[in-house]
């Protein structure tokens, strides 16, 4: 009997133990020493493990600094069919009187109507042109002394760049800044195609490198996410102020 109950308090004993080490180390207290360093090497080389270049590596700094450089020239889109939310996304501003540019599947003309979000603000937009073969609608919506954003060429491209996709997007009564990493999968002559989350909402949002240049806005084909080049976007806006003569 006396044996017995010195057992159950060994064993106690060893729980009381087992509990204090926990406490005090956790749970790396039984990881092996030799798997514990395997994992700090994968955490510290991901980038060579996963065959992505240190040159395009851009910190998490510079990264919130672009967030905040380019998010200021963003809108929000939203349109409406049969009394119901149709289709939500982004756009970009083109002008500081009011143009703006998104995609044809943000604003299509089976639409019943769009609106604006920019900041706390929401506008009605008139739509200047649809243009289906580029995916592309420039509207106008009536305000002065907004943020224009740029529409860059980019200097070099290649397979594995990190992107990074930035937009505005509805929310209740006003817009929210949301932004995503992407990696450039491949460029081809037709299209150039990224590897990033399928959200919903990222129809519209811009396409920024590392260099802080603006590459175009984002659509989605096929499931796959691609991007509606700036010269895209440069030629119609040009076509748009030359008829016009602004």
């Amino acid at each position: 009997m006396i044996k017995y109950l010195l057992n159950i308090l060994a064993g106690i004993i060893g729980g009381i133990l087992v509990l204090v080490l926990v406490y005090f180390y956790g749970q790396s207290f039984f990881v092996d020493p030799e798997v514990k360093s395997g994992l700090q090497y994968f955490k510290e080389n991901f980038r060579a493990i996963s065959g992505l270049s240190q040159d395009n590596v851009v910190d998490a700094g510079r990264w919130q600094k672009i967030v905040s450089e380019t998010s200021i020239s963003s809108v929000g889109i939203q349109s409406f069919k049969d009394n119901k939310i149709y289709r939500q996304g982004s756009g970009l501003i083109l002008s500081s009187d009011g143009l703006i540019i998104t995609t044809y599947d943000n604003m299509p003309a089976n639409a019943s109507g769009s609106q604006v979000f920019y900041g706390d603000k929401i506008y009605k937009p008139t739509i200047l042109i649809r243009d289906y073969g580029r995916n592309l609608v420039l509207a106008k919506i009536v305000a002065e002394g907004l943020t224009v954003s740029r529409l860059d060429q980019a200097s070099s491209t290649q397979s594995g760049e990190e992107l990074l996709i930035v937009g505005s997007v509805p929310f209740v009564s006003k817009s929210t800044i949301f932004s995503q990493i992407a990696l450039l999968s491949y460029v081809t002559d037709r299209e150039i195609v990224l590897d990033s989350t399928l959200n919903y909402y990222i129809g519209g949002g811009k396409v920024v490198n590392g260099r802080g240049e603006v590459l175009g806005l984002i659509q989605t084909r096929s499931g796959k996410i691609t991007i509606v080049r700036s010269q895209d976007i440069d030629l119609l806006l040009k076509n748009y102020l030359n008829k016009n003569n602004r």
